[in-house]
Formats: structure tokens, C-alpha cells, sequence
């Protein structure tokens, strides 16, 4: 390094400034200091401070290092030639005055920048004193030392004395450059006023672990000022800071072992990755143009913001808001204005130099593929010149000093386009302007042809060729001028006729909406939705008023082309973030309103959390601004537009923004260039906020009382987000409703609403959010005054959920589980014989009618007081379908598993019933050797009865023998699913698996797919993980022919593949038999000697299943032939490949047979020389010297490293390691294996 600071350069650096020496010192020092640890106090005075009396530095640490002392140090510090004398003498001085520290806690350090060679024992022989806690010292060799450890520090210090280096420059060098690009000097004031928020992330990014941090800016310069501003702020920050200039320099930085920030400038950085792996955080710089998400985001300032930061350069308020006035606040225009005294940035003489035309065609154009014909034809059509001169002029440009525009690619680009504006502004003539109108009608109206794919395929338009003809670029590029010049082009309307462009602009886009008012459209107008509405807002609210009316509009259009699944899309983002933009601005926030609502009203709904309601939600929140309106001019909207207009809506929107919602907003989309979200108080004070929802709350009131009872639900929900004396006149209100009056449906809703509320409140009456008991007290005389007084349809409600919600619940803190379902069947039990008491056996018919668990309300009776008088009921209800069928088996159920003898003894006296009665009956007992006997005893009619219905899940576990017993019934009733279930509970549980039968499971596994029943009740997915312990289970254990076990592996081969399990039988059968591999080829590939196959009698699915499944073991197999644990025998390999090459040869498929055994060898181990492949595989390589083969086994082995993880910066510093151990392989055996050795090196 040229810069690298020696003992000579220190000490010379010394005897020839020393005064300067003497000021800088403590400067150096301090700074050292802060880049080698984190200091708890520190006060080294430097420069002019340096003659005030006391100590020359004062330190406490924690933890020290090799030049820092733990704990309290105090320093002294010299740069005389009798460097010894002005030690001995600070040492008495302080010893005899140490204020205010004491000399028994405080390590002594004299620091000289001089060569002092017997520094050593003079510490040694001031320790040996005992008069401080230590004695250090530091001379020239020790800077030197640890200047090497504090990179940043290093470099400062090289320039301080003279040694400049072009590539690593220090923060303070950097920010000197910068700042000296106007007369008029930059200031980091400027570039941190009202950015304190930005200012403390980006301090708490750089203080936490290695990482990157991506700062992003619509302009660069800022985002790198603003950077520089903050590091600069903070000693600790700047003292390990670098900027980085080329990549040499990047990768000699990014070894150091200190804690470095690496900010990179002009480049982008390889190993970013390795920089993190050694401790280091790096800061990337960015503008808009990168689309990756930023750690750090500057938005655009408000006017008033932007001029007070101006003020901060020293400007009055005149020149300030002149400067603004100029520039609109952005940077690059404001490093030219004249105020400025703009020195290396002034306006560039291709301002000058280049044709207007060309100018203003690439600017409206902003960004193009030249790639694309059609991008290349609007060029041409805005500079009025074939496409080739306006190339060449362009190219001029680009290469001229301080360019405009760059190319990426086959992209160009704009560098600063706001910069161009300024620059090219006063220019503008309406010819320029005539044609920016022509190419507007001709690409923006132009139709998506992805919409016409269906949802789940738009995806992949882009991969399958479905684009439109001109690209994102140039559409967006468009839009975006459109926008600027009406926001910024009005004051230029003289030189073009009078007319503003802001008219001009409204009319070309209200021209393109009405002829264009369908769903293909709005699709297509996606990414540009919110420039076009920025561009022409009265425009654009009568589009949307127009394209949301009528039952099929096109709007509504739009929100079905979401789709459903994983690949739908939000295409009506576009659209909702442009009226959030336009909602800003208080002239259009009624409007903005009625728009989101009638979208809510005609939203179907969606996978998108992005919704027109969730937007308007958003604008009205109380707790955060996202408008310039005012609360009480949210108020006044809702009560004047919103509520007459869209009564449903606005009460869920009103509903949605009280005080104990927990709605969670990012904020909403925000103007690119109107300057309508500046100036406001983003947080309300409480005050207001409270006063805001009161105000709600009241016409939330209002509404309920003018009437619709379904809107008790939503009040109910939110009664905590009123006061008591509102909660009071709701439920006043609601004790003035006539039950009667209400519709059945809502009133069940409104009971089961107040139900479940006081449930839940009562069931936790000590939680913090529990409601006071007075007021639940309320809401039970309103559930009271509600009830119904039929019997049936109060006491329903407990029959209708497994778990219903009581008015006073069993606590879940008191009760266990058993006991909790022991006290509801009690209450159930109750409520039945109080049916049963006022109306019968016909209640009980009517109660089941209504019932939603008629199985519970069935072992309910036989619970029952009335029990007996309903069993002849469930005995005859066995022969019915549906409820009563349910209702019949709760209570059989419940007989059989209370006194299984007396329910066997029924069946006994019923001997009568027909096979099918027997056997529903027999359905509800327990399944054990007792039942299974009866069973056994049914007629075929009944036998089948039973089977085809059993519900697997009843099967117990216990028994090995009755498991399989089971499941063989199953299965020979067509249920190999419910079969494998039942198998499974073996498979599962702690039995014995030496009991059971692998042919049995065997048998079930090949009837699964072989032979599956429509009766199933299962699907196969359900007990995919069933299949695959019953494969384990059978490859593990003894007894089965292979051939069965290859028959059912190759069965489930894709299941198999993605598990941990591999098909070793087929695996094994493959590398044992060369023919079966031959055949696997022959399935899935057709001949290359242009002849053909004989024709199969197989139709052509069944073939297509084969040459799938053969393909996945093709994909699959890992067992080389001969290979026994890590080595391979050669001869057996050999002969393989011989006897397989011969048989595909004769199948005429040697090429590609070829193909698929190199790709088959690329799963071989690594030799005995721990070089891949193995020895044996090498030898065979050798021998064959196939193209086909080579070519497959490198592909075979690059595959087999699957995906891959890395940090986001590390680029291909895996690969590289990789392909430096080829190498070096290639070299150890390119004597004995030439062609292996050649595809190393490939």
C-alpha cells in the first residue's frame, strides 16, 4: 500500500511539524481509541485545547486491549526529541497532582510520537515503584503496530501527513470532496434537517451485528451526503469507516480483522459476503432504479421541511425559497443554481451542445429496450429522426462528462431525470410537446395479451412469450414524464401558445379512459395506475366513478382477474394506491371516499390483503394522519357523503377505526411529485384522537337507532370501545326492540352473539380484558328480553356445537377436561328431559330436526330419565338415514360401551332383524374378539354392510391379531385405505411387528394403487405418511420375495422420492442387472438409430405412467454396480457397463443409453485418493472415451450439489472454491486419467 504508514514517516512527520505533531496526537490517539473499543468516558482535547491545564486524555473502558489499560487511565502525551525528560516530568507532575483521579486506580500512559527505543524499562522501572495502579507506554513502533489494527484510522492519519491513496478514502476525505462541489460549502445540516428518525436507524443498523445496509434515496448524491452526514456525526462511526473506490482495494479492506463499515463508491463489490464473514458492516448507497427493498429509505420533503434544511446552508428565507422555487428541493438541480456557486457541479455543456429533440425524446422516454423494435420506433416517433442518429446522439451523450444517460444492458437509462428536467425545462416547445401526445395514444391504451391467460398461468408471461409490444420501461418512462410536466410544466406555458401542459396532459389521459373503460385496461394500466391519476386527478376520479358503475363494471372486472392459489396476482394495486395518493389532498378527499367505498361495495374479496376497504380504513384512522383533511372534516364527509351514499360501507368503516381496533397501517401511497403529504402532523395528540372517536361513536349511536337490528352484532363486538353511558343507551335501545318483529336468522345470530360474549367475559372473569360484571349482568337481561319462549329453541343451542357456549360456563381453570364434559352432558341431560317433559317423543324428533350433533343428543337420551321410553325409537331408527340414523347410534353407542352384555343380549332377542339392521346395528358396538365372533356370523348382505361402513378410526390398537384382522376384512371389502389406517395403528404404536403379517400389508399396499374403490371414504394424501412407515416396515423386515418388494417401490416410486426412504430393491435390482436398466432406458426414451419399436397392446396412459415412473428411478438410483461400502469392484462395474452398452446398443439406443449410465456413475463415492470419481468409475471412463458419457457425468455431478444458500452479497465465491478444488484435482491425475482430468478442468 503506497499509503502505509511506517515509524519513519510517524517520527519524521514529527521532527519536521512538530507543532502540528503536537495538536494532532490526542487526535490520533483518541481515534485509535475509538476504533479499538467502546469507551464508557473519553476526553482527549486536541488542536488549539491542547494548552488548557490538567491531564492531555482521560479514559475509562471496560475492557482493554494490548495499547488501552482496563478501567481509568490517565494520559500525557509528547512529541520533544528528549522524549525520556518529558516523561519523567509529566509522570511527577501528575503523580504529585492526579485530580480527579486517583493514583491507586488509574493506569499512567505516555504517549510520544517519537522513536523512543528504551521505552520498555522505563516502564519497567516506574512499575516497579508501585505509585499507580499501572504504568504504560507508547512510542512510534506502537503507533505503527496499531495503526495496522484500525484500518479507517490508518488511512486518516496518511493523508494527515501526506501520504494520499486515490482508492480507500477516509469519511472526513470524502466528505471534503463533497462538499467543496459548490463555493457556497454543503453542510451535513442540510442533509440531516428532519431526518432524525433515518438518522437513529441507520446509527442502530451500523452499531448492530455484520450485515448489509441498503440506503436508498430518488437521487444517489442525497443518499450518499446523507450517509456521510451521519457517520460523520458520531466519533465512534467515522473512526471505522472507509470509502472504498475500486475492487482491489475492496478485497485488501475486507480481510482486516477490525470491525469495519466498507461503503463502496463507483462500484459494485464482489466478496460482500467474505466482509460479513470477517465482522464487517457494509453500506450500499442506491437510488430509486434499484428495486430491491432499502434498510433505509429517504422519502421526499415537504416544501417547508426542504426550505428550512436550505436555511441550514446559510440562506435568508428569500433565498431560500427561491432556491426551492428553482429546484422543487431536489439535489442535483440545487448543486447547479446559481446561489450555489456551483464549482465541479455546473451545468454541463452538452446542455448546450445537444439537440432539443433528442433532449426531451429521451427524457419523456426515460427508460427503453434496445432490444425491442417497438421501444426503438417511439424513439424515432419523439425525436423526429431514424432510430440510428438518435443512437449516435445518445452515445455522444453518454460518454459525454457529467452524462444524462447510461446504458444497462440493452436498457437506457436516465441518471437523474429530475435533473434533466431543470436543465432541459426552459427549452420545451410544443412541437416536442405534439409528439410526447401522438406516442402517448399510441402506448399507453395498449392491452396486456397476459390477460387473456388464465390466472395461474399470468405468471410465466414473461417465460412463454406473452408480453406487449412495448416494454415496462418505456410505459412507465412515459407515465412519469406526463406526471412531471403537468405537476412542473405549467410555468413554461407561454413558450407553448399559452396553453398549460397540466390541460393538455387531462385531456389526453380523459381520452384514453373513455375509450377504453374494460377490464382488459385496467389490468394493463397496473403498474401506471397511480402516475396517471398523480398526472390528472380530476381525470382520473371520473374514470373510476365510471368504470365502478353498473352490476358487471369494469372495475369489478378487474378484481376477479385475482384468481385463486399461489400464483394469482393483485392487479388492482395499481388503482388503490393512486386514491390513496390523491385522498392527500383535502379537494379531492370526498371524492376519494366515495370511490373506495363503492370498490368495497363491489370488492368479491380475495387472497390480497390489499382491499378498497382495508384502504379506507387507513385514510380515516384517528390515530395517525394519512390526510391533509382534518378530523373534524372527516367527520363532516362521513356524515354528509359517505353515510347517505354508502350506508353499509360507512358503518363498517366506522365500526373498523374505533379506539380498540388493532388495525396496523404502514401508511399509504404517497404522491411521487405533488407536494400534498408535506406539512402534516402524522400523530395526533390524544386528545383530538379521543375527541375523533367520540365523534364516531356518536353517529354510530345515531345509525343504530334509526333501525337494523343485524348491526347489534358489531356493537356487541365493540362494547369496549364505549363509555358507560353509551354501553347504557345501546342496551336501552336494544330492550326497545320487539323480538317478535326481528327476522328468525338475525335473531339467532343476535342470541348467539350475546351468548358467546358472556361466555367468554365469564369463563375468565380475572382477566385484565374481562368485562365488569354489572354490565354483563345487562347483556343477560337483553339476551333474556331476546329469548325465544318455545323450550326447543332455547335449549337448541346446546346440541349444535361439541363444545357450546353457556351464559355461565364451567371454568376451564377448575374443572379438567373429563370433568368439563361431564357437567355439559349433565345440563344437556337436563334440557332433553325438559323436552321431553312438555312435549314428548315429538319434541325430541323436532329438537333432532334442528340439531347439529344428533349423535350427542342420542347418548344424551340414553342418559336420560326417559331413556327406556326412547329405546324402541333408536332400535327403529337403525333402518333410517340421516339425523335419526345418528341420533340411533349416540345411544346404542352409548348402551353397548355402559353394559355390553345387555347390548348383545338385544341383539339376541331381535334374531328377526334382517343382515343389514344386524349390522348397523353391530356398528355401534366395540370392536373386540366378543363382537368380531357375532360379526362373523352375518349373512354376506350383512357382512358387507358392516365392513363397507366400519369408521377405521374405532379400530383399537391394542391387539396385533385384531388390527390385522380388521384391516384384512377391509381390504377384502375394497378398503385398502381404511386398511393401511387401521394397519397403521401397529405400525405406530408400541406392538409387537414380528406379529404382523407383511404379506398382509403387502397385499394392501398394491391394492391401493391398483385397485382403489370409489367407496373409499378417505383420499389417499390423507395417509400419505401411513404408506410410507408400512414401505419401511416391509423393507425392513423378512420374508418377502424381492420381486414383490421392486413391485410395490416401484408402485410409489414418487412418493418415495421425496422422502428419506429410498427404493434400495429397485436400486439394487438396477445395479445387479444390467437389462433392467436397458429396459428403464427403453421406457422413457425413444430409439436414435431412426428406426422403431414394435408396437405394445397397452394403452397409451398406462405407457405414460411407465415412462414416468421409469424416468424418477433413472433419477433416482445411487447403488453403483460392485459397490461394497465406500469402494467399488472394477471388474464387476465393467463388466455391467459392457453387458448394458451391448443390450442398449441393440435397442438402438446407445446414445443416449450412454448419457443416462455417465449420469447414473456421477453418484459414485470419491476414490481412495479422495478425488471424485472413483478409481473404478475412471478406469471405465478411460476406456469408453464417450462424449456422451463425459458430458452426462459432469452435468450428473454439477446437479447433485441441489440449491444453495448465501448471503445476499457473496456471489459466486462458493463456485469458486469449488472450481479451485477441480483444478487442483485435475492436476493430481492428469497423467494416469487424461479424460477425467479434462472434465475436471471443464
Amino acid at each position: 500500500m503506497g499509503w502505509y504508514v511506517t515509524v519513519n514517516d510517524i517520527t519524521n512527520w514529527t521532527a519536521t511539524e512538530k507543532r502540528r505533531a503536537e495538536e494532532t496526537l490526542p487526535l490520533l490517539v483518541k481515534k485509535l481509541i475509538l476504533a479499538s473499543c467502546r469507551p464508557k468516558t473519553i476526553k482527549f482535547p486536541s488542536g488549539d485545547s491542547i494548552s488548557v491545564g490538567g491531564w492531555d486524555g482521560l479514559l475509562e473502558v471496560e475492557e482493554g486491549n494490548e495499547y488501552i489499560p482496563e478501567g481509568i487511565s490517565g494520559w500525557e502525551f509528547g512529541t520533544n526529541s528528549d522524549v525520556k525528560d518529558k516523561a519523567d516530568d509529566d509522570y511527577s507532575k501528575r503523580l504529585t497532582n492526579p485530580n480527579p483521579l486517583n493514583a491507586a486506580d488509574t493506569t499512567f500512559v505516555f504517549v510520544t510520537s517519537r522513536l523512543w527505543t528504551k521505552c520498555d524499562a522505563w516502564i519497567r522501572a516506574k512499575q516497579s515503584t508501585n505509585e499507580w495502579k499501572d504504568v504504560k507506554g507508547i512510542n512510534a513502533q506502537t503507533l505503527q503496530n496499531w495503526l495496522e489494527q484500525c484500518p479507517s484510522v490508518h488511512r486518516w492519519f496518511a493523508e494527515v501527513i501526506g501520504k494520499r491513496c486515490a482508492d480507500i478514502w477516509d469519511v472526513d476525505q470524502s466528505w471534503q470532496s463533497f462538499a467543496s462541489l459548490t463555493a457556497n460549502n454543503l453542510k451535513p445540516e442540510f442533509f440531516l434537517y428532519g431526518r432524525e428518525n433515518e438518522q437513529k436507524l441507520l446509527k442502530n443498523l451500523l452499531a448492530g451485528s455484520p450485515s448489509v445496509c441498503k440506503v436508498k434515496s430518488r437521487s444517489s448524491i442525497e443518499a450518499s451526503a446523507f450517509v456521510l452526514s451521519v457517520i460523520q456525526s458520531d466519533d465512534v462511526l467515522r473512526s471505522r469507516c472507509l470509502i472504498i473506490r475500486n475492487q482491489t482495494s475492496w478485497d485488501l479492506m475486507a480481510g482486516s480483522d477490525q470491525s469495519l463499515i466498507l461503503i463502496p463508491n463507483g462500484f459494485k463489490p464482489n466478496q460482500v459476503g467474505f466482509a460479513l464473514s470477517k465482522g464487517h458492516k457494509v453500506l450500499l448507497v442506491v437510488n430509486e432504479a434499484d428495486s430491491k427493498d432499502a434498510s433505509v429509505f429517504l422519502t421526499r420533503q415537504s416544501r417547508t421541511i426542504r426550505q428550512e434544511a436550505i436555511k441550514k446552508l446559510g440562506f435568508d428565507d428569500k433565498k431560500a425559497s427561491q432556491i426551492y422555487q428553482d429546484t422543487k428541493g431536489y439535489i442535483e438541480p440545487l448543486l447547479r443554481h446559481n446561489l450555489m456557486e456551483p464549482i465541479d457541479y455546473v451545468t454541463p455543456s452538452w446542455q448546450r451542445q445537444a439537440s432539443p429533440e433528442v433532449l426531451f425524446a429521451m427524457f419523456f422516454a426515460t427508460e427503453w429496450n434496445e432490444d425491442n423494435e417497438n421501444d426503438k420506433n417511439i424513439l424515432s416517433k419523439l425525436s423526429g429522426m431514424p432510430y440510428h442518429e438518435f443512437e449516435r446522439a445518445i452515445i455522444n451523450l453518454s460518454n459525454a462528462e457529467d452524462q444524462p444517460i447510461r446504458k444497462v444492458g440493452s436498457v437506457w437509462q436516465i441518471i437523474s431525470k429530475m435533473d434533466l428536467w431543470f436543465l432541459i425545462a426552459p427549452l420545451v416547445a410544443k412541437p416536442y410537446i405534439e409528439r410526447f401526445g401522438n406516442v402517448i395514444s399510441e402506448v399507453i391504451p395498449e392491452v396486456d395479451p397476459s390477460y387473456d391467460l388464465p390466472s395461474e398461468e399470468r405468471y410465466m408471461a414473461g417465460v412463454i412469450g406473452v408480453l406487449p409490444r412495448y416494454s415496462k420501461f418505456i410505459r412507465h418512462g412515459l407515465a412519469d414524464s406526463m406526471t412531471i410536466l403537468s405537476v412542473y410544466g405549467d410555468e413554461y406555458a407561454e413558450q407553448l401558445g399559452g396553453v398549460k401542459p397540466s390541460d393538455t396532459i387531462s385531456g389526453w389521459i380523459k381520452k384514453i379512459f373513455d375509450n377504453n373503460n374494460n377490464t382488459p385496461f385496467w389490468y394493463s394500466i397496473s403498474g401506471i395506475t397511480k402516475l396517471l391519476a398523480e398526472a390528472a386527478p380530476n381525470v382520473f376520479l371520473e374514470a373510476v366513478e365510471n368504470g365502478s358503475s353498473g352490476e358487471e363494471s369494469p372495475l369489478l372486472g378487474l378484481f376477479k382477474t385475482e384468481g385463486n392459489g399461489t400464483f394469482s396476482g393483485c392487479y388492482h394495486s395499481g388503482l388503490l394506491w393512486a386514491l390513496e395518493l390523491l385522498s392527500w389532498n383535502k379537494q379531492y378527499f370526498a371524492r376519494t371516499s366515495l370511490c373506495l367505498a363503492r370498490l368495497s361495495e363491489i370488492d368479491p374479496g380475495g387472497n390480497w390483503a390489499n382491499r378498497p376497504f382495508n384502504s379506507l380504513i387507513d385514510i380515516y384512522l384517528g390515530w395517525i394522519n394519512n390526510t391533509s383533511a382534518t378530523h373534524a372534516e372527516r367527520i363532516q364527509v362521513l356524515t354528509k357523503v359517505l353515510i347517505p351514499s354508502q350506508p353499509k360501507v360507512a358503518w363498517r368503516l366506522m365500526i373498523s377505526i374505533l379506539m380498540n381496533n388493532r388495525h396496523v397501517t404502514s401508511g399509504i401511497c404517497q404522491p411521487e411529485y405533488r407536494e400534498w403529504s408535506g406539512n402534516i402532523e402524522k400523530r395526533p395528540s390524544g386528545e383530538d384522537y379521543s375527541s375523533y372517536v367520540s365523534q364516531i361513536v356518536e353517529l354510530l349511536l345515531q345509525e343504530f337507532e334509526i333501525g337494523s337490528e343485524i348491526k347489534i352484532l358489531d356493537l356487541i363486538d365493540k362494547f369496549n370501545s364505549f363509555n358507560e353511558q353509551q354501553q347504557n343507551r345501546i342496551i336501552e335501545r336494544m330492550f326497545l326492540i320487539d323480538p317478535k318483529e326481528i327476522k328468525k336468522e338475525i335473531r339467532d345470530q343476535i342470541l348467539e352473539k350475546l351468548r358467546a360474549t358472556l361466555a367468554h367475559h365469564r369463563e375468565f372473569p380475572d382477566a385484565q380484558w374481562s368485562w365488569p360484571s354489572t354490565l354483563l349482568e345487562r347483556l343477560e337481561q337483553v339476551y333474556n328480553h331476546l329469548i325465544y319462549d318455545d323450550i326447543i329453541k332455547v335449549k337448541s343451542f346446546l346440541f349444535s356445537e361439541y363444545w357450546p357456549k353457556l351464559i355461565d360456563p364451567i371454568s376451564r381453570k377448575e374443572v379438567n377436561y373429563e370433568e368439563r364434559e361431564s357437567l355439559i352432558l349433565d345440563r344437556r341431560i337436563a334440557a332433553i328431559e325438559a323436552i321431553y317433559s312438555e312435549r314428548g317423543i315429538d319434541g325430541i324428533n323436532e329438537l333432532l330436526g334442528v340439531s347439529g350433533f344428533p349423535y350427542i343428543l342420542g347418548s344424551c337420551a340414553f342418559n336420560s330419565s326417559f331413556s327406556k321410553d326412547v329405546f324402541p325409537f333408536a332400535l327403529d331408527w337403525l333402518n333410517r338415514e340421516g339425523k335419526t340414523r345418528e341420533f340411533s347410534n349416540g345411544y346404542i353407542s352409548s348402551l353397548a360401551n355402559k353394559d355390553l352384555q345387555h347390548a348383545i343380549r338385544v341383539l339376541e332377542k331381535n334374531e328377526n332383524w334382517p343382515p343389514i339392521t344386524k349390522a348397523r346395528y353391530l356398528l355401534c358396538m366395540p370392536l373386540n374378539r366378543e363382537t368380531l365372533k357375532i360379526i362373523d356370523e352375518l349373512p354376506v348382505l350383512g357382512s358387507k354392510e358392516f365392513w363397507t361402513n366400519l369408521n377405521y378410526y374405532h379400530v383399537p390398537n391394542k391387539e396385533t391379531q385384531i388390527v390385522s384382522y380388521v384391516a384384512s376384512k377391509l381390504l377384502k371389502n375394497d378398503r385398502p385405505l381404511a386398511a393401511m389406517f387401521t394397519i397403521s395403528r401397529v405400525l405406530f404404536g408400541n406392538n409387537d411387528l414380528a406379529q404382523l403379517d407383511s404379506g398382509l400389508v403387502a397385499n394392501i399396499l398394491v391394492k391401493i394403487v391398483t385397485n382403489l374403490s370409489n367407496t373409499e371414504k378417505i383420499s389417499i394424501q390423507t395417509i400419505r405418511y401411513e404408506i410410507i412407515k408400512a414401505i419401511q416396515f416391509l423393507q425392513d423386515a423378512d420374508g418377502l420375495p424381492e420381486q414383490v418388494m421392486c413391485q410395490i417401490e416401484w408402485l410409489y416410486l414418487k412418493i418415495l422420492r421425496f422422502e428419506e426412504i429410498t427404493p434400495r430393491f429397485l436400486m439394487r435390482s438396477v445395479a445387479e442387472d444390467p437389462n433392467f436398466f436397458t429396459q428403464l432406458v427403453c421406457w422413457v426414451y425413444k430409439r436414435d438409430d431412426g428406426q422403431e419399436d414394435p408396437k405394445e397392446d397397452l394403452e397409451q396412459e398406462l405407457i405414460t405412467q411407465r415412462a414416468e415412473i421409469a424416468w424418477e428411478l433413472l433419477d433416482t438410483i445411487s447403488v453403483i454396480p460392485g459397490e461394497k461400502g465406500a469402494d467399488i469392484d472394477t471388474k464387476v462395474l465393467s463388466e455391467w457397463v459392457n453387458a448394458a452398452r451391448e443390450a442398449l446398443e441393440k435397442a438402438g439406443r446407445l446414445e443416449i443409453g450412454d448419457d443416462r449410465i455417465g449420469f447414473y456413475l456421477s453418484r459414485c463415492p470419491v476414490g481412495k485418493d479422495g478425488i471424485w470419481p472413483h478409481e473404478s468409475v475412471r478406469t471405465i471412463i478411460e476406456k469408453l472415451r464417450s462424449k456422451q458419457l463425459d458430458v452426462a457425468m459432469e452435468c450428473g455431478r454439477l446437479n447433485s450439489r441441489g440449491t444453495t444458500s448465501r448471503n445476499l452479497y457473496d456471489g459466486g465465491d462458493q463456485e469458486r472454491r469449488l472450481a479451485q478444488k477441480y483444478r487442483e484435482d485435475a492436476e493430481k491425475i492428469q497423467l494416469v486419467s487424461p479424460s477425467r482430468a479434462i472434465l475436471n478442468y471443464h
